[in-house]
């Protein structure tokens, strides 16, 4: 077993502070665009997959490396403006 030494623990430090840094930008770009709504899709998608994020992560990265292009999401239509209206007046009958 390897001791672990003041260098190590330093070490080990410093990498969870970037990766904890990286995800807390990563919830804020989610946040930030709007896209929860995705976000839990994509979990629960995970969790019906019996996935972990870590493994999409890695499969997804290796592929982008082999030269593969990696599927962007298709974004959900946008309402016009009138269909909007309509939206609200159904859901708010007066």
């Amino acid at each position: 077993m390897k001791k672990k030494t003041v260098q190590n623990r330093y070490v080990e430090r410093e990498a969870f502070i970037i990766e904890m840094n990286a995800k807390n930008e990563a919830y804020a770009f989610i946040l930030k665009k709007g896209l929860l709504a995705e976000f839990k899709q994509f979990h629960d998608n995970l969790v019906r997959e019996q996935r972990t994020g870590y493994e999409t992560a890695i499969e997804t990265l290796t592929a982008m490396a082999d030269g593969a292009s990696v599927k962007q999401p298709t974004p959900a239509p946008k309402k016009q403006p009138e269909q909007a209206e309509e939206a609200e007046t159904e859901n708010n009958p007066k």
